[in-house]
């Protein structure tokens, strides 16, 4: 459990960790006039007009997903990337159809990004006539957030963060251990910062110390994420905090996660 410090006073964390996130855009894939490419029966494209171009309404939750995804040996390496997509919107906003369009030069993030593709929701197109289908382009950048809070800090706080919801964390440490280190009764630990926001939602998550095993530590950064906390407060002031926490895999089915 990570502990207060006096007030005033700060202690950084010498250990340099990344931070990742995700940037996502849409684009319209025609130039120039406006309007939207519609498949067919007949196999061939009929251009029709629009005047209200597609919408990504889901863009947070989205970006969350891929930051979550972010393919750990590229992660652990610092590598980023752009995807392009070649997304089809329907009538209703929904993604009919997602492919790679320009490849970032790593099939990891172009699969990431085209699986979670299937999660976003528009709102539709709109021609004169109503809601019409259209194709789009989405770049997905894997970056480097620069917004994210430098390395840890113990920053003072009277109030300790309290987790809400233990048995739904531990819950998800179960269902997310990997299977093949369950099959072969292997466990381990994995040490986390995370950063409780002032609203008691886990903002971020970096690996503090390694279990040894990928699997593991990608799942416990995953774990970590559905956890809800009562926020740290300062003189009756909710304040944003790195906690420590602790994801042990057990294949006897005891694992847990302790903040």
């Amino acid at each position: 459990m990570t502990e207060a410090v006096a007030p005033g006073l700060v202690a950084k964390e010498e250990s340099v960790m990344k931070t990742y996130g995700v940037a996502i855009a849409a684009t319209l894939l025609a130039a120039g006039p406006l309007l939207a490419q519609e498949p067919v029966q007949s196999g061939r494209d009929t251009l029709r007009p629009y005047t209200v171009a597609p919408q990504l309404q889901n863009s947070s939750e989205i970006a969350r997903l891929l930051e979550d995804q972010y393919p750990p040996g590229l992660q652990d390496r610092g590598v980023t990337g752009t995807v392009v997509l070649l997304v089809q919107v329907g009538t209703e906003g929904q993604v009919r159809r997602a492919a790679v369009w320009e490849s970032s030069g790593h099939a990891e993030f172009d699969d990431v990004a085209t699986a979670v593709a299937s999660s976003m929701r528009f709102v539709a197109a709109q021609s004169p006539s109503g809601p019409v289908a259209v194709q789009i382009m989405v770049p997905v950048d894997f970056k480097l957030r620069q917004d994210a809070p430098a390395a840890p800090q113990l920053t003072s706080y009277d109030v300790k963060p309290a987790l809400l919801n233990a048995t739904e964390a531990n819950r998800v440490v179960d269902v997310l251990y990997p299977p093949q280190l369950r099959a072969s009764k292997i466990g381990g630990r994995t040490v986390l910062w995370v950063y409780v926001g002032l609203d008691g939602h886990v903002e971020v998550v970096r690996v503090m110390e390694s279990s040894g095993y990928e699997e593991f530590d990608r799942a416990a950064g995953l774990a970590s994420r559905v956890m809800e906390f009562s926020p740290a407060q300062e003189e009756g002031e909710a304040v944003a905090v790195w906690n420590e926490t602790t994801v042990t895999f057990l294949p006897d089915g005891r694992s847990t996660i302790r903040p």
